[in-house]
C-alpha cells in the first residue's frame, strides 16, 4: 500500500514484487564521478560482500582497503577514459555482481550535491536540482522501487468536476522538484549521495487540483511557501517509521530533498526564485 494524506490510499500500479536477487548485490558507488587522470577514493554499497572480494571499475582493478558485508572502501586508479564505466564485485566463492555505468569520468563534474538518509520502508523524497543519474534503480539501488502519484480527474456532464482518482506508477527517470515514494527493503536503510546540475534562477512548477507531491529547491518555511498562492489548502509531510502524515504549520521548516504532499483548490503554477 502507498498512502495519501487523510487516511486515503492510492493503487500501486505494478506492485512491489521483485525478482529474487543473488546473495551478492551491488547497489551504488560514492562518489560516482571523477576528473580524468585522477585516482579516486570511493565506497561501494550493496550486500553479500565477502572478505577478499575484488572490485573492478571498467577494466581497472581497484585497491580494497576495508569494508564489511554491505560496504567496501576502494581506491579507483587513474587511467580510465572519459565516459561511463561498469562497477563489478567478485567474491572469493565465485559470485559476481555488476552495476552498469556506475562511474563517470569527465571534465563536466556536477556542482550540486545532497545526501539522502532513507529508512526501511516507504520514503517521500524530491530532488532540489536536476540529478546527473536519473535512473532510480541505479541511484537508489536495484532492489528498490520508486513510484510517483498519478491523477485522473473525473468530470460529469457539461465538464463539471466530479472527483479525482489517484494511482501510483513506477518511475524510470527522475526529475527535479517532483516528489516520489522510494521503497527501501533493507532493515538498516541506506544513505544515498545525489549529484546533479543547478536549476535556472527562476523555476515555474505547475501543479494541478487535488493532491500533488513536490519539493523545494532551497530551505524555506511553510508560510513562505503558502504565500505564493491562496489556492494552497494543505501542506503535509510523511513520516516513514509511522507511515503517517502531519500537517505543516506556517513556521514549520520545508527541507530540500524531502517530498511534500500539497493540496490545491485549482490548477496553479508555483514560482521559485533562486539566489546564489
Amino acid at each position: 500500500t502507498v498512502f495519501l494524506p487523510n487516511s486515503e490510499h492510492a493503487t500501486l500500479i505494478g506492485g512491489l514484487e521483485k525478482a529474487s536477487a543473488a546473495q551478492l548485490k551491488v547497489s551504488g558507488l560514492v562518489p560516482p564521478v571523477a576528473l580524468p587522470d585522477t585516482a579516486t577514493a570511493a565506497q561501494v554499497t550493496g550486500a553479500g560482500f565477502q572478505t577478499g572480494a575484488r572490485v573492478l571499475v571498467g577494466d581497472l582493478a581497484c585497491t580494497v582497503s576495508g569494508g564489511d558485508a554491505t560496504t567496501l572502501s576502494i581506491l579507483i586508479p587513474a587511467g580510465l577514459p572519459s565516459g561511463f564505466h561498469n562497477l563489478q564485485v567478485i567474491n572469493p566463492d565465485g559470485q559476481e555482481a555488476l552495476l552498469a555505468g556506475a562511474f563517470e569520468v569527465g571534465d563536466d563534474i556536477p556542482t550540486q550535491f545532497i545526501e539522502l538518509q532513507l529508512a526501511e520502508g516507504w520514503n517521500l523524497v524530491a530532488l532540489p536540482f536536476t540529478p546527473r543519474l536519473r535512473d532510480p534503480l541505479r541511484l537508489f539501488g536495484s532492489d528498490t522501487l520508486t513510484v510517483k502519484l498519478v491523477k485522473e480527474i473525473n468530470k460529469g456532464v457539461r465538464g463539471r468536476f466530479k472527483g479525482i482518482q489517484y494511482t501510483y506508477d513506477e518511475v524510470t527517470a527522475l526529475q527535479a522538484l517532483e516528489g516520489y515514494f522510494v521503497y527501501i527493503p533493507s532493515a538498516t536503510g541506506r544513505s544515498i549521495s545525489v549529484l546533479g546540475d543547478p536549476l535556472a534562477s527562476t523555476v515555474d512548477l505547475p501543479i494541478t487540483v487535488g493532491w500533488n507531491i513536490i519539493g523545494v529547491p532551497d530551505p524555506q518555511n511553510a508560510g513562505q511557501f503558502r504565500e505564493r498562492s491562496t489556492l494552497i489548502k494543505s501542506v503535509q509531510r510523511y513520516d516513514t517509521p509511522g507511515q503517517a502524515f502531519s500537517s505543516l504549520a506556517n513556521a514549520d521548516f520545508m527541507e530540500p530533498g524531502v517530498g511534500y504532499f500539497v493540496f490545491v483548490k485549482s490548477d496553479l503554477t508555483i514560482r521559485y526564485t533562486l539566489t546564489g
